[in-house]
């Protein structure tokens, strides 16, 4: 009997677990038929959602759909594709700030000297002279040198105050004068001009004791009080120009004057009148007049303003 009661109970354990596990077989089947209709449901909402315009928005997905249908996302980047050729030039662009000065280099040796005979030279000549400074003598024999760097033009010696001129492109000249003396200190000058007109001037001086029966009353040279060149003002290149010379002398005597005209700083030697010819002169050059005036024993030199031509 209890062998019985055993058997039934084991036997109806076994049903109750086939049956729950068939329960359970069931219920995994309908939760995916439920799935699956949940989803089937989806797709038809969205197909009803696609065609909510109704007949208008069906022709406009027609169309999208024969046009190519919604342009998806954007590919990837392709590889970069080879260069180009050049483009022309772009304008030129503003000019740079200028750079600093440099500093500034050392000094260059000194070069040789140069040939001094080329025109505007502006050094006179040089008078040299032994003459004695004292003497018993009434007469004397003095040797005068003059030397210039580039061409020595003429000279005057106060002796007898006629100038001198020189040939032959000379430097140098060598001369040698009597000149006469009185008793006590006696004075004579010689004056050289280059060929630029530029003076030299240089005093002899000679005392004698030489004491004459009638010794002769000293001398006074004679002084220039003004140089004019006319027409004032400005002159022009075809106007003749005239020198006017003023000059006194406090012993009375006669006076005479020598003209020397300068143009450009150039002696022209053939022009030895108060009055200078326009043939000389052209626009823009500048005139100068230059006079010794002597009273036959002293003799005194004065130039005018320097004028430029129109």
């Amino acid at each position: 009997m209890r062998i019985l009661r055993a058997l039934l109970v084991t036997i109806f354990i076994l049903m109750a677990a086939s049956i729950a596990w068939g329960a359970d077989t069931t219920i995994n089947a309908l939760q995916t038929d439920v799935e699956v209709t949940k989803n089937k449901a989806n797709d038809n909402a969205n197909k009803i959602n696609s065609l909510a315009g109704g007949l208008p928005a069906l022709e406009a997905r027609v169309t999208e759909l024969e046009n190519g249908g919604v342009q998806g996302p954007p590919g990837p980047e392709g590889p970069e594709g080879p260069m180009g050729p050049a483009g022309p030039p772009g304008p030129q662009g503003p000019a740079g700030v200028a750079g600093a000065d440099g500093a500034q280099g050392p000094q260059g040796e000194q070069g040789p000297a140069g040939d001094c005979s080329c025109p505007g030279d502006n050094f006179p000549p040089i008078i040299a002279n032994n003459a004695p400074l004292t003497t018993n003598e009434s007469t004397v024999d003095v040797a005068i040198n003059i030397y210039d760097e580039t061409e020595i033009g003429y000279y005057v010696i106060s002796n007898n105050n006629n100038p001198v001129y020189v040939d032959n492109s000379l430097k140098m000249v060598d001369v040698t004068v009597s000149l006469n003396l009185n008793s006590g200190e006696n004075i004579f000058y010689v004056y050289a001009w280059d060929i630029y007109g530029n003076m030299a001037k240089e005093k002899i001086s000679i005392y004698s004791s030489n004491i004459p029966d009638n010794p002769p009353t000293p001398n006074n040279p004679p002084t220039i009080t003004s140089i004019l060149l006319y027409p004032l003002g400005e002159p022009s290149s075809t106007d003749t120009l005239y020198c006017e010379v003023l000059s006194e002398d406090l012993d009375g005597d006669n006076l005479s004057i020598n003209y020397y005209w300068i143009v450009n700083g150039n002696l022209l030697f053939n022009e030895t009148t108060p009055t200078l010819n326009p043939v000389y002169t052209n626009s823009g050059d500048s005139v100068q007049c230059q006079a010794i005036v002597s009273d036959g024993t002293d003799a005194v030199v004065g130039i005018s303003r320097e004028d430029q031509l129109l």
